[in-house]
């Protein structure tokens, strides 16, 4: 037996490992390289050397071929410090590969080190070449990122696709894929996505033309959805010309919540259909945009108007395409038809969410439409329901007026700013005297509590508001004057009481050594304003001198005359901090130095 044949029978055989592959294969890469030009050496063989002369040539023996193993030496077997292969720890460099095609020695090559040196704690090669290796780091996430967001964009693609363009007929395919959108749309990260693929340019094309209640439920949900969480002002333009007013429309008049909706045989909604439009829901209700309070249920009504309430509260006033005719009536049916008083319970109530929704969005289109097209038809056609709602939330308020008493006195003024036509329809249904008196006894109670800051703001603000409805009625229409004088079911017109409150306060207007009393002044001063045009009237000055001792009309144009002086300081303060020069306040005070000619020309 030969000693090759041995030390095969001897050595153990040991499991190949990744190392000795790397060196197998750099060996016979070497080989494939040496064939190829034609050379007849073995990268393993010794170069020869010359013989002596006159010694016989012996014969070269063949070393018969086995299977290499390395034992791994005893220093790499002892506990240490671990290492990870790097750019610079490789098995062997390039340089040793190199060098081992010419090398003379098969031993020698395998005395070489496997293992890479400890370096010394205080070599600084290793941070030389890091940013090569975070490069490559960097490349590989850039790559998965790069794949991530090609599938994102390909899924999304997929979604618009399946969604498409409302059909004359409903499509279970695009509803199912609205569903589907309106569930994913919760993640913000996709959402992100979504948006930076511009879904939502494509996604609200023609949606007017949209039939099926689920799928528009689905639509104005992710209109929701991106309206309360994302940047959105550029959604009313993407909104502009689709036909938004046109899907409203149709939503408002399902009140069903969309649970029962979804189960009704009507829908054609499967199991799992159902089941989607219960967490869609969910997911709407968590929404933080229903504060003070979360329903309980959720039409396709209240989220429509939760949609258009949020569109305009993101984006401004918006034009009366969304404000259409048909959505107008339907917000002024929603006020005539509200349930006392359950309607006037916000927060507490479920059925006060639509009528707080209906007048927050009215209130703020209010000015838009009164000087718009429209002034007309809300003077003439909402003007009577308007009435009707306000001396109901007088009546139940009282003096105490929380979000809906203000959001209804705030619509009032607004429709009846500059509006000749708007008291007639408040002086024939008796809210005037209501008013007149609500003003009295809120003026009173703002009076009392002039030491306690929080409790007078809240007497305060409605004070002033509705003073200037008052003020707006007196000078627009004289029968307002007249309808005061008539006596109330407690015997005393609710014009003596506005002229009994002045004179009792007009002598300490001077003593204001706070800030609340500054401001029951500038209340005051309203006061004098709108008695002093109702005083234009003859019956109403005869009215004033009898009740001033006087007999005279002098301390209401005192009054007057002092709240133009606050009032030009006021306009000079604006004046200084504004850059372009405003003449809307200086108007004004010409318009009440035009009212203090005329009552002195009474005189």
């Amino acid at each position: 037996m030969s000693l090759g044949a041995t030390l095969n029978q001897s050595a153990p055989r040991k499991k190949r490992r990744l190392i000795d592959e790397l060196a197998a294969q750099a060996n016979e890469t070497s080989s494939e390289e040496e064939e190829e030009g034609g050379s007849a050496s073995r990268v393993t063989q010794r170069t020869p050397t010359p013989e002596p002369q006159g010694m016989a040539a012996v014969p070269q023996t063949p070393e018969p071929s086995r299977a290499r193993t390395y034992g791994r030496p005893g220093s790499a077997k002892k506990t240490g410090p671990k290492f990870t292969y790097s750019a610079r720890r490789t098995l062997r460099t390039e340089s040793s590969l190199s060098e081992s095609q010419d090398s003379v020695d098969e031993m020698s090559w395998l005395r070489e080190s496997i293992l890479p040196s400890i370096p010394s704690q205080f070599d600084m090669d290793e941070d030389e070449e890091e940013p090569f290796t975070k490069g490559a780091v960097r490349s590989i996430h850039e790559l998965r990122q790069a794949g991530a967001n090609s599938r994102s964009a390909d899924e999304i693609e997929d979604l618009l696709t399946r969604i498409g363009r409302p059909s004359s007929k409903p499509s279970s395919s695009r509803r199912n894929a609205l569903i589907e959108l309106s569930q994913k749309m919760q993640d913000k990260g996709f959402v992100r996505k979504f948006r930076d693929h511009n879904g939502d340019r494509s996604l609200f094309e023609e949606i007017g033309k949209e039939t099926d209640i689920i799928t528009g439920y689905a639509l104005v949900a992710i209109l929701t959805t991106l309206v309360a969480t994302t940047a959105s002002t550029h959604i009313v333009s993407q909104l502009e010309g689709q036909g938004f007013a046109v899907l409203l429309r149709r939503l408002f008049h399902f009140s069903v919540d969309i649970q029962a909706l979804a189960r009704d045989r009507a829908s054609n909604l499967s199991r799992n259909g159902q089941q989607s439009m219960t967490k869609l829901k969910a997911s709407l209700l968590i929404l933080p945009v229903w504060a003070p309070t979360t329903p309980f249920f959720l039409s396709p009504r209240r989220l429509a108007l939760k949609a258009l309430e949020l569109v305009i509260k993101n984006t401004g006033t918006v034009g009366d395409e969304f404000f259409s005719t048909e959505v107008t009536n339907f917000l002024f049916a929603l006020l005539k038809n509200a349930p006392i008083p359950d309607a006037w319970s916000f927060p507490h109530s479920d059925e006060s969410v639509d009528f707080h929704l209906a007048l927050t969005l009215l209130e703020a289109h209010s000015m838009r439409a009164m000087q718009s097209d429209s002034r007309e038809r809300w003077t003439f056609t909402h003007m009577p329901v308007l009435a009707e709602t306000l001396k109901t939330t007088l009546r139940k308020c009282k003096t105490n007026f929380d979000e809906v008493g203000m959001l209804v006195l705030k619509l009032a003024l607004n429709t009846s700013n500059n509006n000749h036509d708007g008291p007639a329809t408040f002086i024939e249904k008796g809210t005037v005297r209501v008013l007149a008196n609500a003003l009295c006894d809120t003026f009173l109670a703002a009076t009392d509590s002039v030491y306690n800051a929080e409790t007078f703001t809240a007497f305060l603000e409605p004070v002033l508001v509705m003073s200037g409805i008052m003020i707006n009625f007196s000078e627009n229409d004289r029968a307002t004057s007249k309808s005061l004088l008539i006596s109330s079911k407690s015997g005393e017109p609710a014009l003596d009481r506005l002229i009994k409150l002045f004179l009792d306060h007009h002598a300490v207007t001077a003593e204001a050594d706070s800030v609340e009393k500054s401001q029951l002044n500038v209340a005051f001063g309203y006061l004098s304003l709108m008695l002093g045009y109702m005083s234009l009237y003859e019956p109403v000055r005869q009215r004033f001198s009898a009740m001033h001792k006087a007999g005279n009309l002098d301390p209401l144009i005192n009054s007057i005359r002092e709240f133009i002086i606050y009032y030009r300081a006021a306009d000079n303060s604006i004046a200084q901090d504004s850059v372009e020069p405003s003449s809307q306040h200086s108007s004004f005070t010409t318009k009440l130095q035009g009212l203090v000619e005329r009552l002195e020309g009474f005189h």
